[in-house]
């Protein structure tokens, strides 16, 4: 009995150990979870229509990115503790009309955003590939936000003819981010990005912009870009001999009436030229109606050029978002585009847009 006695007890601290060890790895496992987090998200936008570009036939097709250039992307955060926090994103362009990856072929692969970062109670620092602030300010005073097919402020600011357009993409490489908190009615944002190339150690791209907007009536925004090249160290003056900076401003304002937003901005933009440079002037008028269940939207942006050929553009366009469910949309658009030596263009399409 006594020898019966001390199995029985070994086999039950065997038990309460390993029970222990169990509880405790998933003690651990669950404060893991807690601080700790990967997801896989993204947004598949499909359209048809018709398209007639600027000085181009019209073609009758089916398109991606109508309201939003569609992308997906792998993104994660670890809480260290006291609003201290490590993050990351990767994220690519797609074309789900023909299964193709980037906005067009040959585009960066991770070209939406690709960064490590840190967040703290001041603000976020992130180095890579980054969205800049100059575009998030067009695009958050913008009526069709993000709209690359059908926005007279994204056409005529990142599509330009006549060299009236950025140069720089909306997204920087080899760059660095920092902005103030989000939640804070006034933010702030800089960024600074290097050519990364040798031999050409002056060639780097930077700006940043400052927000109001305390998600009442009023909202206004002040961005500014400067650019020495576009994708890679002297690929401007490659473009046009003597071309050596570009300079941008954009100041937007914003007020809600809930019957009906409107948004407007002003933007310069100067090209540094040795033989004469180009200053292009530039406004945006918008207004979103809530209608229905889902929103009518208006925009039209005018642009005028100073030296050389003096080219101008307006664009002109109208649309209605109509919402399906928290993840989907479809929407119509129509949009009219006309700029000097080029004619007239137009699209027209019917779309589909759906978030994961």
């Amino acid at each position: 009995m006594p020898t019966q006695s001390i199995r029985n007890a070994g086999q039950r601290r065997r038990l309460l150990s390993t029970l222990g060890a169990s509880l405790l790895a998933c003690a651990i496992a669950d404060d893991a979870t807690a601080q700790s987090s990967v997801s896989l998200y993204g947004l598949a936008d499909v359209y048809v229509g018709a398209q007639k570009s600027l000085g181009k036939p019209r073609a009758y097709a089916m398109n991606s990115g109508g309201f939003t250039t569609s992308f997906w992307g792998i993104g994660g955060r670890e809480d260290l503790g006291g609003g201290y926090a490590l993050q990351f994103a990767l994220e690519a362009f797609m074309r789900p009309s023909n299964g193709g990856a980037g906005r067009f072929g040959g585009d960066t692969f991770f070209g939406r955003n690709a960064y490590v970062g840190v967040a703290t109670p001041y603000g976020v620092l992130r180095a890579g590939r980054n969205t800049t602030p100059y575009y998030i300010s067009a695009v958050r005073f913008n009526p069709f936000s993000t709209s690359f097919g059908f926005s007279p402020a994204l056409n005529q600011m990142y599509k330009g003819v006549s060299g009236q357009g950025l140069v720089g993409d909306n997204g920087w490489s080899n760059s660095v981010l920092v902005s103030t908190p989000g939640e804070h009615a006034l933010q702030a944002s800089l960024i600074y990005a290097s050519g990364n190339e040798a031999g050409h150690t002056g060639a780097n791209q930077w700006g940043g912009s400052v927000t109001y907007d305390r998600h009442g009536a009023f909202s206004a925004t002040l961005a500014f870009q400067q650019a020495k090249y576009d994708r890679t160290p002297g690929d401007l003056n490659a473009s046009i001999a003597g071309f050596t900076q570009q300079d941008a401003v954009l100041a937007g304002i914003g007020y809600d009436l809930k019957v009906v937003k409107f948004t407007a901005f002003y933007q310069y933009v100067h090209d540094a030229i040795d033989s004469g440079g180009l200053g292009t002037h530039s406004g945006q008028v918008g207004a979103a109606v809530p209608l229905g269940f889902g929103t009518l939207l208006a925009s039209v942006m005018a642009a005028k050029s100073h030296g050389r050929d003096r080219p101008s553009r307006t664009t002109w366009a109208l649309g209605y978002d109509y919402r399906l469910s928290k993840r989907t949309d479809i929407y119509v658009a129509y949009m009219h585009d006309r700029a000097s030596g080029y004619g007239h263009g137009d699209s027209a399409g019917l779309g589909l847009r759906s978030a994961f």
